[in-house]
């Protein structure tokens, strides 16, 4: 009960299943997990999940510039199509 206890917390910390798996398997009856195993894999977890914050924030203040330029741009009468240029000079057209 406890190794299935184990298998839905990591799930929803986002681990992998071969991930899980591979940290049970080296578990034996008697000597339990291994905590270093674990740690390293909690702080590979922990940066992957930092990088996706940091992508998601960068993507969140994107969105907000385009849609207030786009709300500018219709406030001031155009309705036509317009050209959005981000950071890294790749062109939007709505």
């Amino acid at each position: 009960m406890q190794r299935l206890a184990t298998i839905e917390c990591a799930k929803r910390l986002g681990f992998r299943l071969a991930d899980i798996l591979n940290v049970l398997a080296d578990s034996g009856v008697t000597e339990g997990l291994d905590h270093n195993k674990i740690v390293e894999q909690l702080d590979i977890r922990l940066l992957e999940a930092e990088s996706l914050i940091k992508k998601l924030l960068a993507q969140r203040d994107e969105i907000v510039l385009f849609k207030q330029r786009l709300q500018e741009s219709w406030q001031q009468g155009n309705l036509a199509l317009i050209q959005y240029q981000n950071h890294v000079n790749s062109g939007i057209l709505l």
